[in-house]
């Protein structure tokens, strides 16, 4: 492009460009007025409205400018036609390569922009380490032989049954996700180095089938597909098909087909893997299909079907808005809002626009460019994670420089052209004084420390009560019962051991028998001397069967269990009734709680909790906190306890401990209702710790013990970007 067209010719003056007699015109849509351009030489599309076609095509090399807006306007008297709009889309089709020039030497110039063009890939390629694009073989061929072999699949009625079964298997999943849930936490390995060729190989395959599909469907709806090849991410090979050619569809339903059919083969490869896991037992296969199950659904939501990034659910929601190049188009309107509302610079009427779309556009340009910078950060976080056990941290802190200058002359660019349309609109103060603002407001969003809290799941316990345990085992005779107020001493349970008892008995008989042989040796020494030889072992086993008789006695004085302070009887936690317990020949043991009547006669082992001792002050709830969260809760921090069974009367309370080591075992309760992740025999699968909360309102009621809930802790202010920054680094495991 010369420097005259960037500047703009004259209205008067002959515009020393004409349109390009090679391009193939295509309409766009049936139910408009829009075209596309196919450039039969360097393969690529663009989308126009029916008053730019006409505006290329008056442009001779005779005509002037103003010529040409005379001539456009008689032919669309209800468009309006600026010079500047005509000026800036007069220099976007030279750069596209849609015009040519009619004065001599065009052909060098091209050469020229050529070889820079060529000069400057290599430092454009130092920006972006991190991706590497090779082109394949021409797959045209190869799918017209499976369209003429498979192109009965597009057929109404087959597409709608497959459909129907990919449904009735997700339904089938659904329905089995307890167990899915138990399976998930086995892929914790998942993205390890170990697994990385299982993980690639299964990705590789499944891409080529995605591809495919998006060649075939193109081949099938009579269009052309002339480039297959392989992108790679890193150290990830992903495979692409330049399906660009049914953009010269001018329906749109067969270009959504197309777009879409790559997630349909996902789909329909996760349907067929989710029946075979559910139908398989473990082992590496059943592994295997959990794996693509889980690969092919998650890349379908996070990836091909995510409309943010350009891939296949971008081009399917730009098709079913009728909204062409609207990635850019939306990155535009945001950007001529910034330019507007912060730098001051007037916009023609056009860009305002009207409606609900006016004002999604910019909204959908500001999101889709924030989630494709987290999917890259995320990306190279991933890269560090797999590289920092090998020590090869260097190569991930290479692709990360590479990316950010990338991004950073980006920036620049983006910067330079603010700059110059700033100068432009003689608003340079107003700019200053905009983006100062915006900077600060920005740095005030993203630093302000601001409330907040954890929010984790827990359990009513007993706290500080005192414990009762069984020391010496036996039957259950008589108790309290649960919620009885006791004073110390009071009887809490009474046991009895008929083998202690017998024992007892011949011990206390032993005894006695013992002191009436002392009496009778003492009386007889004098007489005989085998009795004064005698007496002095007499009196040690004496002394023995006295000391085993107290032994005894403590212990069946133990059987008689007592409270040792003023409170209530409050229970321990349940256990499952036992299996056969009222069959005559099985020893029966205790079920559910150790004093319920149920258990009279029942048999309580040695250790067995029979009950607290407590008041309400002594009740403590225990909230299990991930590793992530513990770090920013403090002793002595406001909580709010919410009970499962009393969700609008929550009770306020006080952090008292903190945990200092991890928990290795959870309450079955909160396992039973989802609130912690974990394993059958109660190992959390996640890291937890555990917090004390005292409740502070110790005269109210309270749900039974061991009722469970969600607390809210209050924790020091944090700013939105310290979040982030916790979020990235906490989910995918990176400790920098």
């Amino acid at each position: 492009m010369t420097h005259s067209a960037a500047r703009g010719p004259s209205p008067e003056k002959a515009v020393p460009w004409r349109l390009r007699r090679d391009l193939q015109w295509y309409p766009a849509d049936r139910n408009s007025d829009d075209w596309t351009v196919r450039d039969p030489v360097r393969l690529t599309y663009f989308r126009m409205r029916r008053e730019e076609r006409e505006f290329l095509q008056l442009l001779d090399g005779r005509r002037s400018l103003r010529t040409v807006v005379q001539k456009l306007s008689g032919r669309f008297p209800d468009v309006p036609f600026a010079a500047s709009g005509l000026i800036s889309f007069l220099s976007a089709a030279i750069r596209s390569g849609l015009l040519v020039s009619t004065i001599p030497g065009h052909g060098t110039r091209l050469a020229l922009d050529r070889r820079r063009q060529q000069a400057a890939a290599v430092p454009r390629k130092l920006l972006s380490l991190i991706s590497h694009r090779f082109r394949g073989p021409d797959p045209q061929p190869l799918l017209i032989r499976l369209d003429r072999a498979a192109g009965w699949v597009f057929h109404p009625a087959v597409l709608a049954g497959l459909a129907l079964f990919v449904l009735t298997a997700a339904l089938v999943v659904l329905s089995h996700g307890a167990r899915l849930a138990a399976e998930l936490p086995q892929l914790d390995s998942m993205f390890t180095v170990r697994n990385l060729l299982q993980i690639g190989l299964i990705i590789a395959v499944v891409k080529v089938l995605h591809e495919l599909a998006h060649g075939l469907t193109c081949v099938h709806h009579g269009r052309e597909c002339h480039e297959l090849g392989c992108v790679v991410i890193g150290v990830l090979p992903l495979l692409y098909c330049d399906v660009s050619d049914s953009w010269t569809l001018n329906s749109r339903w067969h270009r959504i087909q197309i777009a879409a059919a790559g997630i349909a083969v996902e789909l329909f490869l996760a349907a067929v893997c989710g029946l075979l896991w559910v139908s398989s037992v473990p082992g590496p296969l059943h592994a295997a299909f959990l794996n693509i199950m889980l690969v092919c659904s998650l890349n379908t939501v996070l990836v091909n079907g995510n409309p943010l990034l350009r891939y296949d659910g971008y081009y399917v929601l730009s098709d079913l808005l009728n909204i062409p190049n609207l990635g850019p188009r939306s990155r535009q309107a945001a950007i001529s809002l910034f330019d507007r509302y912060v730098l001051g610079v007037p916009l023609p009427a056009a860009v305002h626009g009207t409606g609900l779309r006016a004002a999604g556009m910019p909204l959908f340009g500001l999101i889709s460019g924030l989630y494709r910078l987290f999917v890259l950060a995320a990306i190279l976080l991933i890269f560090y994670r797999i590289l920092a056990p090998y020590r090869l941290e260097p190569i991930a802190w290479l692709l990360t420089a590479s990316t950010a200058a990338g991004i950073a002359v980006q920036m620049f660019l983006a910067l330079r052209q603010r700059i110059s349309a700033v100068a432009r609109s003689a608003g340079v103060s107003r700019a200053v004084v905009g983006l100062t603002g915006f900077i600060l407001g920005i740095g005030l969003i993203l630093f302000w420390p601001l409330p907040g809290s954890v929010r984790a799941p827990f359990t009513l316990t007993p706290g500080t009560s005192h414990p009762v345990y069984v020391s010496t085992p036996g039957r259950l005779v008589d108790s309290a019962d649960y919620g009885q107020i006791l004073k110390p001493g009071d009887t809490i349970a009474r046991l009895a051991s008929p083998d202690i008892e017998l024992l007892l008995a011949r011990t206390e008989a032993e005894y006695r028998e013992q002191q009436v042989r002392l009496q009778w040796l003492r009386a007889a020494r004098g007489a005989s001397p085998e009795s004064a030889l005698a007496l002095p072992a007499t009196q040690a086993a004496l002394r023995s069967t006295e000391e085993r008789l107290a032994a005894l006695r403590r212990r069946a004085s133990r059987l008689h269990l007592s409270s040792p302070a003023a409170g209530t009887l409050l229970p321990p936690r349940t256990r499952p009734p036992q299996r056969d317990a009222h069959h005559p020949d099985v020893q029966r043991f205790w079920q559910e709680t150790p004093l319920a009547p149920v258990n009279r006669s029942a048999w309580l082992e040695p250790q067995t909790l029979v009950g607290w001792i407590g008041r309400a002050e002594d009740l403590r709830a225990v909230v299990y906190v991930r590793q992530q969260d513990v770090e920013f809760v403090r002793a002595d921090a406001d909580a709010v306890l919410v009970f499962d069974s009393q969700p609008g009367q929550p009770l306020f309370g006080r952090v008292t401990v903190l945990g200092t080591q991890p928990e290795t075992q959870v309450p079955w309760e909160l396992l039973a209702d989802g609130s912690v992740a974990g394993h059958a025999d109660g190992r959390p699968t996640p890291t937890y710790f555990a917090v004390q909360v005292k409740p502070d309102d110790a005269d109210r009621p309270v749900p039974p013990l061991y009722s469970t809930g969600t607390a809210s802790i209050s924790c020091p202010p944090a700013s939105l970007a310290r979040r982030a920054w916790r979020f990235l680094t906490h989910t995918f495991g990176v400790n920098l």
